[in-house]
């Protein structure tokens, strides 16, 4: 019988994003480095834009993490409740 691979279980952080281009960075890089120190786990980044007047979301879409979400469906649900 094969042994199973030990199933990890999924962390995803939430972070709301206003007018925080100068921190988007440095904030994944520490959010980087801690997601490699616990290998126990799975890590999924969320997004939150809240209508940054700011290049935030530019910052997101260019930083290559398969699970990294800049979630735009916030922005435009705010657009329609206008």
């Amino acid at each position: 019988m094969e042994s199973q691979e030990k199933r990890r279980r999924l962390i995803t952080i939430s972070v709301p994003v206003y007018n925080e281009e100068d921190n988007i960075a440095s904030l994944m890089k520490r959010l980087k480095a801690f997601s490699i120190a616990q290998p126990d786990y799975d890590f999924e980044f969320l997004f939150t834009d809240n209508a940054s007047e700011d290049a935030g979301k530019v910052i997101l879409k260019n930083i290559n993490t398969p699970k990294l979400y800049a979630d735009q469906l916030l922005q435009q649900m705010r657009r329609i409740e206008k």
